[in-house]
């Protein structure tokens, strides 16, 4: 495999960046989510949502490229649903096809490493039935919290596990 490069997103990278959302989620969320709602999926789903969030650079959004071409991405910042000063990882996703080379792994070192710049702890939610996404967590640190957050997609609820990391403290 060519180098991993991460950095910072643009706003040029607003379609890839929901390309590879789109991809994952396809695969990710088969058998979780009804398959008509993947199927239908449009690769420009997230496009503009992701280009309101890099212009109001109030949350990290990063992305890992390989031959200058985006294959994974990541997004972060303060936590979203509760008033704690805890940070939140909101999103990760990195196309099947780059999975199991470390690229997910280096997305989270590195947006963890910016937040926790202003935060002692960052959460991040996975979906109950998304095993695969909740092993991953667990193996980077994360721990489960035993909290549950509903979430609603196309009238289906769905349960989210809330998992935690505290940064490390060095004496």
């Amino acid at each position: 495999m060519s180098m991993v490069n991460i950095r910072l997103a643009n706003l040029d990278d607003a379609k890839q960046m929901s390309q590879v959302h789109a991809r994952t989620w396809k695969v990710a969320y088969k058998g979780i989510f009804a398959q008509s709602y993947l199927n239908q999926l449009p690769d420009t789903a997230w496009e503009e949502s992701f280009k309101r969030g890099i212009q109001a650079k109030k949350s990290l959004f990063l992305v890992a490229e390989v031959d200058h071409q985006i294959v994974g991405c990541i997004t972060g910042g303060r936590t979203r649903w509760t008033d704690e000063e805890k940070g939140e990882i909101y999103s990760l996703y990195v196309l099947p096809e780059y999975q199991h080379q470390g690229i997910g792994k280096s997305l989270v070192i590195t947006i963890l490493e910016s937040l926790y710049c202003q935060y002692n702890s960052v959460y991040v939610l996975a979906v109950d039935r998304n095993t695969k996404a909740r092993r991953f967590y667990e193996c980077l640190g994360f721990k489960d919290t035993g909290q549950i957050k509903k979430s609603e997609l196309h009238g289906a609820v769905f349960s989210n596990c809330l998992y935690e990391k505290m940064k490390k403290v060095n004496y």
